[in-house]
């Protein structure tokens, strides 16, 4: 099964609290890969993981809403957003 998390403010960015427990959440159960879609603050912290990814998180989709603000105002607007993929 393929599950997907969304995670504001916390994992993988910083470490504790929400953080630990969705780490632990995803490790204990290896037989289902985790797509993660979170939102972060500061584009700079884009990347910037305080957790080493267990294999079982197939792709991580980062929207920063920074980003947000500085974007004009027009009929569609598309945020940039980050994919990783494990090979």
């Amino acid at each position: 099964m393929r599950i997907c998390l969304v995670l504001e403010a916390s994992y993988p960015y910083v470490r504790g609290g929400v953080s630990s427990w969705v780490d632990e959440y995803i490790r204990n159960m290896p037989e289902h890969e985790f797509v993660l879609w979170t939102i972060c603050d500061q584009e700079k912290k884009r990347g910037q993981f305080k957790y080493d990814l267990p294999g079982n998180v197939v792709h991580v989709y980062e929207t920063c809403l920074d980003t947000a603000l500085n974007l004009r105002v027009r009929k569609s607007v598309d945020l940039k957003i980050t994919s990783y993929e494990k090979e």
